[in-house]
């Protein structure tokens, strides 16, 4: 399902400094999995504009709370042309340095 835009929420604060830095959030991906069940302890990062179907944002980027872990769950990606676009390669790049500490 392709989807416009993705608006940035939570941009203030870490971790979505290090998670959305240089993300183009106006870019035009391909693909998005549709996701409305975010784990319990869930924080959404970045949402897409409301679905021409269901007329709803959905989560694109979020985090997991974990006391021993950092946990990056991302809703792009599902078609493989995607992962050749600058805007998902950005934002995979800032995942694995998030979660890795560095």
């Amino acid at each position: 399902m392709p989807f416009d835009h993705a608006r940035k929420l939570a941009w203030s604060r870490e971790p979505a400094q290090t998670l959305l830095t240089d993300f183009d959030c106006h870019s035009k991906l391909l693909s998005l999995y549709l996701f409305d069940s975010l784990p319990r302890d869930g924080e959404v990062l970045a949402e897409t504009s409301n679905s021409d179907k269901y007329q709803k944002p959905h989560p694109s980027v979020w985090i997991t709370k974990h006391p021993k872990a950092r946990i990056v769950g991302l809703a792009l990606g599902h078609d493989a042309r995607t992962h050749d676009l600058k805007p998902y390669q950005q934002i995979i790049i800032n995942a694995a340095k998030w979660t890795s500490g560095k």
